[in-house]
């Protein structure tokens, strides 16, 4: 239902939602430390987005849902 491209990223990543009915409302990147190095509200009428890449070389992980449920989750390769 979510794509994301290119990974591994370099200066940005690509988001596509392929279901909109998924309702999801937000997107969140966390190291896998658990810190969050980019979050963002998404709105409903968007499939089609952009993130900057604007922290470090290394693995993350993209969670998106909705209120306090995440619903999708992908590893994130950024890479310089």
């Amino acid at each position: 239902p979510v794509k994301m491209y290119p990974n591994p990223a370099h200066e940005s990543v690509n988001i596509r939602i392929d279901d909109p009915t998924l309702g999801l409302n937000f997107i969140r990147i966390v190291t896998l430390a658990g810190k969050v190095v980019f979050e963002d509200k998404i709105e409903p009428e968007i499939n089609d987005f952009k993130v900057p890449i604007t922290f470090r070389q290394g693995i993350y992980i993209v969670q998106m849902g909705s209120g306090d449920l995440t619903m999708f989750t992908q590893k994130l390769v950024v890479s310089i």
